[in-house]
C-alpha cells in the first residue's frame, strides 16, 4: 500500500438546493465519505493512489472552499481504529483547523451525524460565543435538541433564528416541522408558503411539506412532493427514506427496499436504514438478501451483538438453526450481560424442543432482567413441556403481576392448575383466554377437562368437540392429538351430532 502522511480534503461551496434543513453544510455525507476511504484504507487491494481532494457543497456564505490537512491518515493507530474513531480523529483536525462559527457548526452537525448528541451541543455553544448572531448554529442546535416526545423543546431558536433573519429558509422549514406554537395553527403554514417562495428548489421545504399533506390525508399529492425533492436533489437521504416510509405504509415492499437501496447507497453507515432494509426483504420472504444486510451490520459493527441478535433472527426464520447459535453464542461472549441473547437462543432451544436448555436460557434471561415478561411466558411455557408445574405456576404469577391481562400468562397459570388437580381454580383463567380468544384450542381442551373432572361433562365434551373442529381447520395437529387423547371416543360423539 502506498503511504500518505495526510490529504487534502476540500470543503466548497455548493449550490442552495443541497442543503438540508437537518445538517446545513452536508456533514453527514461528510461523514460517509469519510468512512468510505477508512474502508479503502484498510483494503489490502486499494493501493489507495491518487486519492482526490473531498469536494464538499456548504452554504457558509463568507467562506471560500474550506481546505485542512487531515494528518496520517493510513498510520497504524488509525488503521487500527473503528470507523467512527477513525472519522472522530478527523473531525478534531479540522475543529482545530477551522475555528469560526462555520467550523464549530459543521462539527456539530458532523457529530449528531454520527450520535454525539453532548459533542455536538458543545460545538454550538462555541459557534454561538464565537458569534451571537450566527443563525444556522440557532437551527443546527434546534434539531440537535429535537425529540418526539418534547417537539418544541427547542421552538425559541427557531423563532430567534427568524427574528434574525426572517428569510433563512432553513429556520422556516423547521418552524414548519416544530408545528403551532400557542395554538397558532396557520404559523407553520405560512412558513411553508414563505420558503416556497424564497426558494422554490429547496429539496427540504418538499420534504417537510409531504408530511403535512400526509397528515391533511392528500397522500398521493405527498408523494409527488417527495418525487419532487428527489429531482431537485438526487442525494437527498431524507427524501427517500420519507418515500420508503410512504411505501412501507401502503405495503410496497419492493418500491420500499428500491428507495432504501438508493439511500444506503449514498450513507452505507445509516443503520436505520439498513434495519428498515431487512424488514422490506422479510416481508417479501427475501432470506438471503435479509442475511446480507444483517452481515454488514455486524461487519461495520464488530464490537455491537444487538446485530448479531439481528441476524440470528433472520436465520432462525430460515431454519438455520446452526448459524443462528454460532451468532447468539458469539453476542453472549460479547456481553454475558445481554438478557435479550439468553432470550432468543432459549427461543430457538425451545423450537428445537431442547427444553432443559432452553429454560436454563430463560433463567439466565431472568437473573439479569427479573422483570422480562417474554422470557416469563416462553420459560413457564417450556415448565409446561417438561411437567415441571409448580415452576411454570410461579412463572405465570409473575407474568400476570406485571400485565394481568396477558393471555400466554392466564393460560399457562390455568393448565397449571389442571395438571395439579386443581380444576376450579383453573376454570377462571381459561375462561378468560376463550372470551379473548375462542379459537385458542389448548385453551379449550384444558377447559373441557377442568369441566370434566369437576362434573360437567356434557361442556367438557362440547369444549372438546370444538377444540377437534378448530384443531383440524387451522392444520394443528398436535391440539387435533390432544383433543382425541383428553376424549377417546370423539370420532362416536361427531357420529351421533
Amino acid at each position: 500500500m502506498t503511504s500518505h502522511s495526510s490529504v487534502q480534503l476540500e470543503i466548497r461551496p455548493g449550490p442552495e438546493s443541497a442543503m438540508s434543513i437537518t445538517d446545513p453544510f452536508g456533514a453527514g455525507r461528510w461523514v460517509e465519505r469519510l468512512w468510505i476511504m477508512r474502508d479503502r484504507i484498510l483494503d489490502p487491494a486499494d493501493e489507495w493512489q491518487n486519492t482526490p481532494h473531498l469536494p464538499w457543497a456548504t452554504e457558509d456564505p463568507e467562506s471560500d472552499p474550506v481546505r485542512f490537512e487531515a494528518v496520517g491518515l493510513d498510520s497504524p493507530w488509525n488503521r487500527s481504529r473503528s470507523r467512527e474513531g477513525f472519522v472522530s480523529g478527523i473531525l478534531r483536525q479540522f475543529i482545530g483547523s477551522r475555528k469560526s462559527a462555520f467550523g464549530y457548526t459543521f462539527a456539530a452537525s458532523a457529530w449528531q451525524y454520527l450520535g454525539e448528541r453532548t459533542r455536538a451541543c458543545a460545538m454550538l455553544r462555541r459557534a454561538l460565543t464565537m458569534d451571537p448572531g450566527y443563525v444556522p448554529a440557532y437551527v443546527v442546535r434546534a434539531m440537535v435538541g429535537f425529540t418526539e416526545d418534547a417537539p418544541r423543546e427547542r421552538i425559541a431558536d427557531v423563532n430567534w433564528a427568524l427574528e434574525l433573519d426572517p428569510e433563512y429558509v432553513p429556520a422556516l422549514i423547521a418552524r414548519v416541522m416544530f408545528g403551532p406554537d400557542d395554538d397558532d395553527i396557520q404559523s407553520p403554514l405560512d412558513a411553508l408558503d414563505k420558503a416556497l417562495q424564497l426558494n422554490p428548489n429547496y429539496a427540504d421545504t418538499f420534504v417537510i411539506a409531504s408530511g403535512a399533506m400526509e397528515g391533511f390525508g392528500d397522500e398521493e399529492v405527498a408523494l409527488d412532493y417527495l418525487n419532487r425533492a428527489l429531482e431537485i436533489d438526487p442525494a437527498s437521504i431524507e427524501a427517500y427514506r420519507s418515500r420508503a416510509d410512504w411505501w412501507v405504509g401502503r405495503m410496497e415492499w419492493q418500491k420500499a427496499t428500491d428507495d432504501l437501496h438508493e439511500l444506503l447507497q449514498l450513507a452505507p453507515g445509516d443503520v436505520s436504514a439498513r434495519l428498515a432494509k431487512i424488514a422490506a426483504h422479510l416481508f417479501l420472504e427475501q432470506d438471503d438478501e435479509a442475511d446480507s444486510e444483517a452481515s454488514h451490520l455486524v461487519d461495520a459493527h464488530p464490537d455491537s451483538p444487538e446485530f448479531l441478535l439481528t441476524r440470528a433472527d433472520i436465520r432462525m426464520s430460515d431454519e438455520r438453526y446452526d448459524d443462528a447459535v454460532e451468532d447468539l453464542n458469539t453476542a453472549i461472549r460479547m456481553d454475558p450481560e445481554l438478557a435479550e441473547a439468553y432470550s432468543r437462543r432459549g427461543q430457538l432451544r425451545y423450537e428445537l424442543e431442547d427444553y432443559d436448555l432452553a429454560i436454563d436460557d430463560f433463567a439466565r434471561a431472568l437473573a439479569i432482567k427479573p422483570d422480562y415478561l417474554t422470557v416469563l411466558i416462553h420459560r413457564g411455557l417450556a415448565l409446561l413441556k417438561v411437567e415441571r408445574f409448580a415452576e411454570a405456576l410461579v412463572c405465570a404469577n409473575a407474568a400476570l403481576a406485571i400485565d394481568g391481562k396477558d393471555l400466554d400468562g392466564l393460560y399457562i397459570r390455568g393448565r397449571s392448575h389442571v395438571e395439579m388437580g386443581q380444576y376450579k381454580r383453573a376454570m377462571p383463567d381459561l375462561n378468560r383466554v376463550l372470551r379473548e380468544d375462542p379459537h385458542d384450542v389448548e385453551a379449550r381442551c384444558y377447559r373441557g377437562l377442568a369441566r370434566e373432572k369437576t362434573g360437567n361433562r356434557k361442556g367438557a365434551r362440547k369444549d372438546y368437540a370444538r377444540a377437534y373442529r378448530k384443531a383440524v381447520e387451522f392444520g394443528n395437529e398436535h391440539g387435533a392429538a390432544l383433543a382425541v387423547t383428553l376424549f377417546p371416543d370423539l370420532k362416536q360423539h361427531q357420529a351421533r351430532r
